[in-house]
């Protein structure tokens, strides 16, 4: 007799094999539907009547199931694949992780359950942080003269209505932004969902720079659900953090964060690398190691939108020494195997050529904040 788990090994051993088309999927601030977050567009949640129907019958998400299944890799995955180590992706792992199951016979034409959703549905957020975008940050809009997106009331009541009558099942709930304590679907969504009726095995995961009032309604809220992870947003300490984060106050975001260590909420970890912290994002995550215990830390690598803050723009010889640092941070880490990929891919895009100067980028910061680039950031001179 076939032992049931037969069929996930498999799974998990496949090149290209990742659950998230059967069951799980993410709505962006303009509407747009896709696998997840590295996905392409599938669908705008603004044209869909029935979101329920458009999971079963897409062309398009039939085709991916259909490749990933016989092992081909899907022009849906190019991104997630491209950011691979070591074989296997940590993002495709973690969904791998979280979604595959062993009562689950997956077939190309098998239908869709819902068991995760990502919510980037709105992109109000009070920081200018200088690795984000103007799509991602309402504040940055603003000083951009650029629309603030998000999506509309009824079509969030579309996505609300399908996780509540989905959560008894539903095993991850995904809340970003923009600053989700901010967004006011998630409280709406947060309202519609009951901590006793909802499945005990789902994890609410949030991400937060920290910079809510003690009286923030979500955070009340999340307070009540007894499987929270919040990923606080964090690339380096002190000044060098206020000057990253735009708006932000090291004193507030150390004292949430010390607040958040006295409840039940899991904490991790997630720093954005570019120039301003090649030198210190090994002494930063020993920072929140030590004085925090957040050992669980991911490492987002800088957008393209931001090309010219990439520590590829680094001189050789800075370059040489943080690839160091680095090096010795891996050493020091060796059984971690999720920040060791992180961590391998820093060193790639350190090993990449220079393109461009970053000295302009801080110098327009400067004018704007009147601050004071070479001061805070003295190794990059």
């Amino acid at each position: 007799m076939n032992n049931p788990n037969d069929n996930c090994r498999l799974f998990f051993n496949s090149a290209n094999f990742c659950s998230v088309p059967w069951n799980h999927f993410g709505v962006y601030m303009n509407g747009d539907i896709t696998t997840c977050s590295k996905g392409s567009k599938l669908g705008n949640i603004h044209t869909i009547h029935d979101i329920g129907e458009f999971f079963q019958d897409n062309q398009r998400l039939k085709t991916i199931r259909k490749n990933l299944f016989n092992d081909i890799t899907d022009p849906n995955c190019a991104k997630c694949k491209s950011m691979e180590c070591n074989d296997y992706s940590f993002l495709r792992g973690m969904y791998n992780s979280n979604f595959i199951k062993s009562d689950v016979a997956y077939s190309e034409d098998h239908s869709f359950s819902l068991n995760g959703i990502d919510l980037h549905w709105g992109s109000t957020c009070q920081l200018k942080c200088i690795t984000c975008w103007a799509n991602q940050s309402s504040s940055i809009a603003k000083e951009e003269n650029k629309p603030i997106l998000s999506v509309t009331d009824e079509a969030a009541d579309k996505i609300i209505k399908l996780v509540a009558n989905n959560q008894t099942t539903i095993t991850e709930l995904y809340l970003s932004g923009g600053e989700p304590t901010l967004i006011a679907h998630n409280y709406r969504l947060l309202m519609a969902l009951d901590p006793s009726t909802l499945n005990p095995n789902c994890q609410i995961r949030v991400n937060s720079n920290l910079m809510f009032k003690s009286n923030n309604r979500i955070i009340k809220e999340l307070l009540k659900f007894p499987n929270v992870l919040v990923t606080v947003s964090a690339d380096n300490i002190g000044e060098r953090f206020q000057y990253v984060r735009r708006g932000a106050s090291w004193e507030q975001f150390v004292a949430n964060l010390l607040m958040l260590k006295q409840t039940h909420v899991k904490l991790r970890l997630n720093s954005v690398f570019f120039v301003g912290n090649a030198f210190d994002i090994s002494d930063t995550h020993e920072y929140f190691m030590d004085e925090f215990a957040i050992s669980d830390i991911t490492i987002n690598q800088l957008g393209m939108g931001h090309s010219n803050i990439l520590c590829r723009n680094l001189d050789n010889n800075l370059k040489d020494l943080c690839k160091t640092k680095i090096l010795s941070h891996c050493k020091k880490h060796a059984s971690d195997k999720n920040l060791q990929g992180q961590l391998h891919n820093c060193l790639n895009e350190l090993g990449a050529e220079k393109e461009t100067s970053y000295v302009p980028f801080f110098e327009s910061v400067d004018m704007k904040e009147g601050t004071n680039w070479k001061r805070i950031f003295k190794e990059l001179i």
